[in-house]
């Protein structure tokens, strides 16, 4: 009997993790330096390593997105007022 409420919390705590993972807020990541070593690949890079690790260490509040754009682009974005981060820029 014991070891079937140690299973159903286990089972619980798991899917309560999970839950909450599932309605982390996105955030975008608006990347316009899409070379070498900010995007090195399909997914790889220092702008994904960036998410990554916010991601991580916002405990599952926020899900960090990069969105790769050209830079015309993301001026339109930023008049917009679209919420998001543009990382390695200045921030003026």
């Amino acid at each position: 009997m014991k070891s079937i409420k140690l299973l159903i919390g286990a089972g619980a705590l798991l899917l309560s993790g999970l839950v909450s993972s599932a309605y982390a807020e996105t955030v975008n990541l608006y990347a316009y330096h899409i070379e070498p070593p900010f995007v090195s690949g399909k997914g790889a890079g220092l702008t994904y390593d960036l998410a990554a690790y916010l991601s991580k260490k916002s405990a599952g509040k926020y899900q960090f997105a990069v969105n790769e754009l050209p830079r015309k682009r993301l001026n339109e974005v930023i008049k917009s007022d679209a919420a998001g981060v543009v990382p390695w820029v200045m921030p003026a």
